[in-house]
C-alpha cells in the first residue's frame, strides 16, 4: 500500500504539465517592483504577478475576506491581497522579514510621509548626537564595511532612532537595511556572503537618499491604488505579523485563502544572508537558540528523534539520504515532521471552501532527489477535509535562484553552457477544504 501511495504521488508530480498562464515571462522589472514590492531585496521572493493570478483564480469572492501567508518573507502576498481589497496577514520567524512586511503592507498617507521625510533629508549628512554602531557586531561590521561608511551609517542610524513616530521609523529602517549591501564589500552579484575586492562601494548617505526617494514614490502609488477602506489603519489585528510559523492562537476557520511558498529543506540560511541588517539593526531572535525553531533546523536538540515523517515518500527519501549522510537525513526528516505540523495548522485556520495555493520546487541533496512537491501532495491529502484540486508546473523565466548545483560539492554555481538548471520549473499545488 505504501509503495503504491509513493508511486502515485511521485507520478502525479512527474506527469504535471506546465501552465503557460503562470509563467509571467513578459513581466518587466518595473512591474515586478511596482508599489512597495521593490522596497527591500529578498532572495527567492514571489513575483506579485504570481500572487495576483492565485487570487484571481482561487481567491474568495467576498472582499472582506482574509488572505494569509504563513511564510510571508518580504510580504508580497499581503501587499497583493490588500491591493485587491482583501484583509491580509502573514507570519515569519525571521525578524527582518516581519519588519519588511510591516513597512511594505502598512499604508502611509503620502502627505504625512512627504512632510516627515523633508525633515529626514535635512539631517542626512549631519552628525547624530548619538551615533549607533552595535558593539556586539563590531567585528562583523569592520569586516564588511569601509571606515567612511561605518561612520556615515552609524550617524544615519543614530538619527533614525530619534524619530518618534514608529511608523516612520520602521520605514526608515527598511530603507537603511536595503542600502547596506551596496554600501559594503559584499559582492553585488552574490546572494550569499562573498567579498568583492574590486567593488566600487557607494556612499551610504547618497544610497540612502536615492532609495528614500524610490520608497516615497512607491508608497504614494500604493496608497492611491489601495481601496479607500484599507488606507487608514483599518486592518486591525490582522496587520500585525506574528513571528511564529506554527500559527498558534489563530481561531479555526478564520482564513479564506492561503497563498505561500514553504521553505525548502535545503533553503537559504537567511541569518547568514541577512547578517548585515541583523548586525546593524541588532535584531533579536537571530541567535542559534532562535535558529533551532526554524523549520527543519539541525540546530534543534531533538534532531536525532526517532519519530518518522507520516509520508511514505518522505520516509523513502530519508532512508536514501541516510545511506549517504546520517546527519543530513536527520535534518530532512525533521523538516518533513515540521511541515506536517504546519499543514495541520494551516488546514485548521482555513475556512470550509477555502483554498491553499502552494508554490514549491524539488531539489537534490547528497545525490538524492528531494521530492518536496510529491511529499506535500501526499501530506495535504492525508489532512481531514483537504483535497487536491490541481497540480501543475510553472516555468521560472526570471527569479533570484541559483542556476546549477555542483554534483560533487552540492554547492550552487553559475550556469555553464549546456548545464541543466536546478530550478527550471516549480510546482503549484492547489488544495481545497471541503
Amino acid at each position: 500500500m505504501a509503495i503504491r501511495k509513493t508511486a502515485y504521488y511521485a507520478n502525479l508530480v512527474d506527469g504535471a504539465v506546465v501552465d503557460p498562464d503562470w509563467t509571467f515571462a513578459g513581466a518587466t522589472r518595473k512591474e515586478r517592483s511596482a508599489y512597495t514590492h521593490g522596497f527591500h531585496r529578498y532572495p527567492a521572493k514571489f513575483i506579485p504577478q504570481l500572487v495576483d493570478k492565485a487570487l484571481e483564480d482561487y481567491g474568495p469572492g467576498n472582499r472582506a475576506a482574509l488572505i494569509f501567508d504563513p511564510f510571508c518573507g518580504s510580504g508580497t502576498t499581503l501587499v497583493c491581497g490588500l491591493l485587491k481589497g482583501y484583509f491580509s496577514a502573514g507570519a515569519d520567524i525571521n525578524p527582518l522579514a516581519t519588519l519588511i512586511t510591516e513597512v511594505k503592507a502598512r499604508p502611509i498617507d503620502p502627505e504625512k510621509l512627504n512632510h516627515r521625510l523633508k525633515k529626514v533629508r535635512g539631517w542626512v549628512g549631519r552628525p547624530s548626537p548619538s551615533p549607533i554602531i552595535p558593539e556586539r557586531h563590531e567585528e562583523l561590521i569592520l569586516r564588511w564595511f569601509p571606515q567612511e561608511n561605518i561612520y556615515r551609517l552609524g550617524h544615519l542610524l543614530g538619527n533614525i532612532m530619534t524619530v518618534d513616530d514608529p511608523e516612520i521609523q520602521m520605514f526608515l529602517k527598511v530603507c537603511f537595511s536595503h542600502i547596506l549591501k551596496p554600501a559594503s564589500r559584499w559582492s553585488n552579484s552574490s546572494t550569499k556572503p562573498v567579498k568583492d575586492k574590486e567593488k566600487r562601494i557607494g556612499n551610504a548617505e547618497e544610497l540612502f537618499l536615492k532609495h528614500l526617494d524610490y520608497m516615497e514614490a512607491g508608497m504614494a502609488a500604493y496608497w492611491d491604488a489601495l481601496p479607500s477602506g484599507l488606507r487608514a489603519g483599518h486592518l486591525g489585528a490582522y496587520q500585525t505579523i506574528p513571528k511564529s510559523p506554527w500559527l498558534t492562537g489563530w481561531p479555526q476557520g478564520r482564513v479564506d485563502t492561503i497563498v505561500t511558498s514553504p521553505p525548502y529543506c535545503t533553503s537559504y540560511d537567511y541569518l547568514s544572508i541577512h547578517q548585515l541588517s541583523i548586525a546593524w539593526l541588532d535584531l533579536s531572535g537571530t541567535d542559534s537558540q532562535a535558529k533551532a525553531h526554524y523549520i527543519g533546523s539541525n540546530c534543534r536538540p531533538n534532531v536525532t528523534s526517532t519519530m518518522k515523517p507520516n509520508s511514505s515518500l518522505a520516509r523513502l527519501i530519508v532512508r536514501r539520504l541516510k545511506d549517504k549522510h546520517v546527519h543530513t537525513s536527520q535534518a530532512v526528516s525533521q523538516y518533513y515532521l515540521d511541515m506536517w505540523e504546519t499543514w495541520l495548522a494551516m488546514s485548521h485556520i482555513l475556512k470550509r471552501g477555502g483554498h491553499m495555493v502552494i508554490v514549491i520546487g524539488d531539489t537534490t541533496l547528497k545525490g538524492v532527489k528531494i521530492q518536496n512537491a510529491a511529499v506535500f501532495c501526499e501530506m495535504i491529502e492525508d489532512l481531514a477535509a483537504m483535497e487536491l484540486v490541481r497540480v501543475f508546473k510553472r516555468e521560472i523565466p526570471s527569479k533570484l535562484l541559483p542556476s546549477t548545483r555542483n554534483p560533487k560539492t552540492g554547492r550552487f554555481s553559475k550556469a555553464r553552457p549546456g548545464a541543466s538548471q536546478t530550478y527550471p520549473t516549480e510546482m503549484v499545488l492547489v488544495a481545497r477544504k471541503s
